[in-house]
């Protein structure tokens, strides 16, 4: 216990020592470079400049323009990262390695050089630039458009487009040190030793969202599989790619060479890989009637349509009975999109898509058999039991929809009633204001002939009220005493004539961060930012001070 103590403080005490050498070498180089940094400070237009020192000793001046915006010079005094980001942090190099994934797989990383990692400061309802810049200068990344940026894993820096809690985001996987593996775009990836696994969404996101899987080596030893098949395997034995056409399901060594969609039949089977299933039903119901396998994808589609309808239904009556539905979730979310749309799911219909979709298979079966094992894996359930099973569901659904509704109604008028009662409120304010100064003027002038005019505020917008403007007559008088001259009054600096005013703090959210609206103002904010209303202390929520 003593020995492990002893080398704690050993630890400790080098880990003091180490920083306060670093500050005393940036101290030693602002001083020795004072006239320099004068220079670079003109040349640039600079605010402030000053010499950062890393730990394995590499040295640069961090700059500043007004508003804080940022840019990196090297010792020379050239840019390396442009002056227009808010925060910027230096990446020491990276020898090559493994690293353990969230998912517990080993995961591979080439040697990465030292770099930059740049990002502009959060402004609501608009996305953040992301750069990455090499010590020479050379721009890997530069102002890419996302809205989050993070760590996938040591070595891999992942750019996310888009809500992060919807399912229909984007990402971006680039190395650490720049090197893009793969553009924005992609929906998913799993890395596992040297292997990424790509999934990438196809078709309408609001029906089906169908994913197609690709995958890269992430050493580049393998030529990469674009998103164009239903599983995508690492075969490490052979070194080679497995892939599963998403239209046969056979599996083969994937071949660079062949086209999957050269192999297509016709654009109806392009249209089903595409996750169009309402675009392959009426191209087969008159472009392609004709051809031997219309009746197959027709009735693929509408088995497609109503399963995912069907996986809808029960994921509602299911998340409804456990009490965990979320009004707050996007629309766009996949589990209850239809919900979310405001458009009740017709139980009806769905089963006269299953019904319908079987017999298009039966009628195929009797022309063709090509499809015979995939005809079997879409009816191998009893088309009586479907029906039966839906017949059942249909009184729950019903039931806890309009149970759904109702929660929702009650929930808008909530947030209604509470934007009219605060009106309400400050319109009052502004009027009872405008009395109490009218009458104050009256008093301190001896008579209201002669007092000031005053004209009370009215509600200018949720959270404030408009301010009380005033002017006063003086009028001579034949007494040698002068009068009083009436309060004047100026907008509140703190609340800027709000009458409130609002404090924001933080709170973890674990990675389950999303968008909710404020009662009060009606702003939307992030849950991981709580949001507080007050009255004003320094008006008393008049919105006024005397001047």
């Amino acid at each position: 216990m003593k020995k492990i103590i002893l080398l704690l403080i050993v630890i400790i005490t080098s880990s003091i020592s180490f920083a306060q050498s670093i500050k005393d070498r940036e101290k030693e180089l602002n001083k020795a470079n004072k006239e320099f940094m004068k220079q670079l400070e003109k040349k640039y237009d600079l605010k402030a400049i000053y010499v950062r020192v890393e730990e394995d000793g590499y040295w640069y001046f961090y700059v500043y323009r007004k508003g804080y915006i940022s840019g990196i010079l090297n010792q020379q005094g050239d840019i390396i990262v442009p002056i227009k980001y808010g925060r910027i942090e230096y990446k020491k190099p990276l020898d090559e390695g493994v690293n353990v994934s969230e998912e517990g797989d080993t995961v591979w990383h080439r040697a990465n050089v030292a770099c930059f990692h740049a990002e502009t400061f959060f402004k609501k309802n608009e996305p953040q630039k992301y750069g990455i810049y090499r010590l020479d200068g050379t721009a890997m990344v530069d102002y890419l458009e996302a809205n989050f940026c993070f760590d996938r894993i040591e070595g891999y820096t992942e750019y996310l487009k888009g809500d992060i809690n919807s399912t229909n985001n984007v990402h971006a996987l680039y190395t650490r040190d720049g090197e893009c593996l793969i553009p924005m775009g992609y929906s998913y990836c799993k890395m596992k030793n040297k292997s990424c696994e790509i999934m990438q969404r196809f078709g309408d996101v609001f029906s089906h969202g169908s994913f197609m899987h690709g995958a890269i080596m992430l050493d580049g030893s393998l030529p990469p599989v674009p998103c164009q098949y239903s599983a995508v395997s690492y075969d490490k034995k052979n070194n080679q790619w497995m892939v599963t056409n998403p239209t046969t399901y056979e599996i083969s060594v994937y071949d660079p060479n062949r086209s999957l969609t050269s192999e297509m039949k016709d654009k109806g089977v392009e249209l089903f890989w595409s996750g169009k299933y309402d675009d392959v039903i009426e191209y087969y119901s008159k472009e392609g009637i004709a051809k031997l396998w219309a009746k197959y994808y027709t009735g693929a589609s509408l088995f497609e349509k109503a399963s995912w309808m069907d996986l809808d239904i029960n994921s509602f009556i299911r998340i409804s009975k456990e009490g965990k539905m979320d009004i707050t979730v996007p629309k766009t979310d996949v589990t209850w999109r239809q919900c979310f749309s405001g458009k009740k799911y017709d139980l009806d219909l769905l089963k006269e898509l299953y019904s319908t979709g079987y017999k298009m298979m039966d009628a195929y079966l009797h022309e063709d058999s090509t499809f015979a094992k995939e005809v079997k894996r879409y009816t191998l359930v009893d088309l009586d039991y479907k029906l039966n099973s839906l017949d059942e569901n249909k009184a729950d659904f019903n039931l806890l929809w309009e149970k759904f509704i109702k929660e929702n109604e009650a929930i808008v008028a909530r947030q209604q009633a509470e934007r009219e009662r605060v009106a309400q409120r400050n319109q009052m304010l502004a009027q009872m204001l405008g009395i109490f100064v009218q009458s104050l003027a009256q008093s301190l002038n001896g008579s209201s002939n002669r007092g000031a005019s005053y004209s009370g505020g009215s509600s200018r917008s949720v959270g404030s009220f408009s301010s009380v403007s005033s002017s006063s007559r003086s009028s001579s008088s034949s007494s040698s005493s002068s009068q009083a001259a009436p309060t004047q009054y100026r907008q509140c600096n703190k609340c800027r004539g709000t009458g409130d005013i609002f404090t924001t703090s933080t709170v973890g959210t674990y990675g389950n961060d999303k968008k909710v609206r404020c009662n009060v103002c009606g702003e939307e904010h992030w849950a991981s930012t709580v949001h507080h209303h007050k009255r004003c202390n320094n008006c008393n929520g008049t919105g006024k001070v005397a001047k």
